[in-house]
């Protein structure tokens, strides 16, 4: 997502009330290119709920790779890519745990 344009919006899941390991083990998986910033968020499963904030990581700069801007979670995970990104999650994983 691109944070400059106020069309934008992602579905997601909010987590609250993460650890700060939680916190650090999320940093270190997210690629360079993208920084946390306080986003504007809207809780579907509250009626007329009013957007709070939340931390979420975006692309830092126009200068990263390019984005999909009608990118699909349903078609991601029924690519050639997803198998490939659940074993470099699986890795990282693997990776950070045995670091600590």
């Amino acid at each position: 997502m691109a944070p400059h344009l106020p069309s934008d919006a992602v579905c997601g899941v909010l987590l609250c009330n993460l650890s700060a390991a939680e916190v650090a083990t999320l940093n270190a998986f997210e690629d360079p290119v993208y920084e946390r910033r306080l986003v504007p968020v809207w809780l579907t499963d509250i009626p007329s709920s009013s957007a709070v904030e939340a931390l979420a990581y975006v692309q830092a700069n126009d200068e990263g790779p390019m984005l999909i801007r009608d990118w699909s979670l349903g078609e991601f995970e029924s690519s050639p890519l997803y198998p490939e990104y659940l074993e470099r999650c699986r890795e990282f994983r693997s990776n950070y745990v045995a670091e600590k």
